[in-house]
């Protein structure tokens, strides 16, 4: 008799993740839609994580485990990919939680339009802030096509736009493997390149506009901000080698497709210049950017203002363009920092002053009322029965 293939494979790469490891265990294995495996790919982890996810794979046969030497996150995502046995694919980190019906929906969305990807939407759990749920959109709803499943031609000029962000994405597993797609073993954007090809290579794409996961922020280890700020040219390698694919399979040249990996580009640039904690790190970013004409690299200038979807963007990317040196560079953001900061306090006084007129009108109100109650003539018991009996005739009270 032939072996039943499991419907999901899930590749959770783990490395010294016991803080929040079995909850989000738990979390997978109480799915609604049961039909499915767990590899758990064990990247060298030096804390209790081994014997936490030995437990689980003694408890319930859909764990699996994987152990390999610390070769980092992307090395352990294609451990999971070449040990998948899925039809569908799955990836997750180690840290975060997903709605009980994450498989159910996103199962029968794939199902549902033969699709090669399926892309959810979440919530962000602030850690810092007592596990506050955030109803974050990861999925840029004025993006997307009007099919609920589309090409990249369909996605056109907002292709690499509608989606920010990169892991919780089910795939066709004969799909990823038949184009060999696989993680880049960089310190960062290995997900978000990943993603990207999958997206420009593929035919037929859903979205699950359920918030399906809870994706952790905060949580207080701050090893994702010190990948950032460590590479932080990686963001401008990722555009690099985006355009690189673009080019490959006949897409930048297309009006449409260049004009979103424009945007794409001026939006990673911005993020990685937000992610400079200090001087050294903007100096080399800007130096790059401006000084080794990164910024032409990526074919960021010479379009007209409406060219750019972020406007706000794009006047940064002026200043940036225009700026001599970093040190200019940062009296710019200084001043618009400032700028914001004042604007916003005026913000502030205006809506206290609002809010106080409100309470003026309301105790107004409320006085008015009170006075009217006050002048109002008693009625006499007898005569509200009365009144009852005339307003509703065949009432027995």
């Amino acid at each position: 008799m032939p072996r039943h293939r499991t419907t999901v494979s899930i590749v959770m790469p783990i490395f010294n993740g016991e803080r929040f490891l079995r909850s989000s265990l738990v979390s997978l294995l109480a799915q609604t839609f049961q039909d499915f495996e767990i590899i758990c790919v064990n990247d060298g982890s030096t804390d209790s994580s081994e014997s936490i996810i030995t437990e689980y794979a003694e408890r319930d046969s859909r764990v699996k485990i994987v152990n390999q030497a610390n070769g980092g996150v992307a090395s352990a995502r294609n451990a999971g990919i070449e040990n998948a046995e899925g039809r569908y694919l799955l990836f997750c980190d180690d840290d975060d939680l997903f709605a009980s019906n994450m498989l159910e929906a996103m199962v029968g969305t794939m199902e549902r339009n033969n699709a090669d990807i399926c892309i959810p939407n979440g919530y962000k759990l602030d850690m810092a802030d007592n596990e506050r749920v955030v109803d974050f959109n990861f999925i840029n709803t004025k993006f997307l096509p009007e099919k609920e499943c589309f090409s990249p031609r369909d996605a056109g000029k907002y292709l690499l736009n509608f989606p920010t962000f990169f892991i919780y994405k089910m795939y066709r597993l004969s799909f990823v493997r038949e184009h060999g797609i696989f993680f880049d073993a960089r310190r960062a954007e290995e997900d978000a390149l990943f993603f990207t090809q999958a997206l420009l290579l593929s035919e037929r794409i859903t979205v699950a506009k359920d918030r399906l996961f809870y994706y952790r922020v905060n949580a207080g280890d701050s090893v994702s901000d010190l990948i950032y700020q460590q590479d932080i040219l990686a963001g401008y390698e990722s555009m690099l080698t985006v355009k690189a694919l673009m080019m490959e399979y006949g897409m930048y040249e297309d009006a449409a497709f260049h004009q979103s990996y424009v945007n794409r580009a001026l939006t990673k640039t911005m993020d990685y210049r937000s992610r400079t904690k200090n001087f050294e790190s903007l100096s080399t970013l800007f130096g790059k950017l401006v000084l080794e004409d990164g910024l032409n690299d990526m074919d960021l200038l010479g379009h007209e203002p409406d060219y750019y979807y972020n406007q706000q963007h794009y006047q940064e990317l002026q200043a940036l363009a225009s700026s001599e040196d970093a040190e200019e560079y940062l009296f710019y953001l200084f001043d618009t920092s400032r700028n914001n900061l004042v604007l916003e306090k005026r913000r502030n006084r205006d809506l206290k002053a609002k809010v106080t007129e409100q309470k003026k009108q309301l105790a107004k109100k409320t006085q008015e009322y009170k006075d009217f109650r006050a002048r109002a003539i008693p009625i006499n018991p007898q005569l509200k029965k009365v009144l009852r009996k005339l307003r509703h005739p065949f009432s027995k009270k």
